[in-house]
């Protein structure tokens, strides 16, 4: 299911607890769900969107944070499908950490 995908990712990213990787996991999440099934990508879009209103609510996070997450999510959304996740979201992750 696309949403449990996106919250699997969330939980991840939240345990890793490492600055920097907050866009890898954005675009793995969306990556990920986008491929499942017909309703991934509109599922993954419509969650990605509302998580950027919510940090802009709760978090405070400014158009320039916003953006760059939209970035990655769009990122992982059209990603290829003959390319795996990992490699497509590779870009995101700060040197020296391993997912």
């Amino acid at each position: 299911m696309a949403l449990g995908t996106m919250l699997g990712n969330w939980i991840e990213m939240v345990w890793v607890n490492t600055v920097g990787v907050d866009q890898y996991y954005h675009c793995m999440a969306n990556c990920q769900a986008s491929r499942i099934g017909f309703m991934g990508p509109p599922v993954a879009s419509t969650v990605s969107d509302l998580r950027e209103i919510t940090d802009v609510w709760r978090k405070g996070a400014t158009p320039q944070e916003c953006a760059l997450d939209q970035a990655a999510n769009r990122t992982g959304r059209n990603a290829p499908r003959s390319q795996p996740c990992e490699s497509a979201c590779r870009q995101f992750l700060p040197r020296n950490f391993t997912p």
